[in-house]
């Protein structure tokens, strides 16, 4: 379907953007976050950390986390939409869609 397509498309596109924090960084905790999880993950590298949130369910699924505070800026990826670091989120993705904010210090 073309929705997979889109979606393989945009996690090249965060991941070339942010290859060095995939390549050299390091896997980063998130609070109410249980290690493992298959639904949100993070990655940190110097002043860079990458959050992601995914439905790799086939039913629309309601998530949850807080965005790490303490960066300066914090942006979701693929709408560019701001977002606050230290905020919750909550939000409900369609299956196979996922979200990611990269926090800046």
């Amino acid at each position: 379907e073309g929705r997979s397509w889109q979606a393989g498309a945009e996690v090249s596109r965060l991941a070339a953007a942010h290859e060095d924090v995939f390549a050299e960084g390091e896997f980063a905790s998130l609070e109410g976050v249980p290690d493992g999880a298959d639904w949100a993950g993070a990655r940190r590298l110097g002043d860079t950390m990458v959050v992601a949130l995914l439905n790799g369910s086939g039913q629309p699924r309601a998530l949850s986390l807080t965005l790490p505070a303490g960066y300066a800026r914090a942006e979701e990826f693929f709408t560019g939409e701001a977002a606050q670091a230290g905020a919750a989120v909550a939000l409900t993705l369609e299956p196979g869609d996922a979200r990611a904010w990269v926090l800046t210090r």
